[in-house]
């Protein structure tokens, strides 16, 4: 997963991606937290598999899921001086 992150943070794509869930909020309106979740791990599963790493190599706590899109947008804010 590390490297995707830095594959879409090198072609400035992780700002956008992140700001695009952030933005969705009507999208994810009724969907719990637990839900949330569950997509978070599946998107982290779908990355760990086409990057060929084991399973049990990242691990989130549930409460800390949904601040991850805010702590994302705060720094690339702070980074590029928005």
């Amino acid at each position: 997963m590390e490297d995707q992150i830095k594959k879409l943070e090198e072609y400035d794509l992780l700002f956008l991606v992140v700001k695009k869930f952030a933005e969705a909020g009507d999208m994810f309106r009724g969907v719990s937290y637990l839900e949330m979740g569950y997509i978070f791990e599946e998107l982290i599963r779908k990355f760990t598999e086409l990057s060929n790493e084991t399973a049990g190599e990242h691990f989130t706590p549930r409460e800390v899921i949904p601040h991850v899109p805010d702590a994302w947008i705060d720094h690339e804010k702070n980074k590029s001086g928005l």
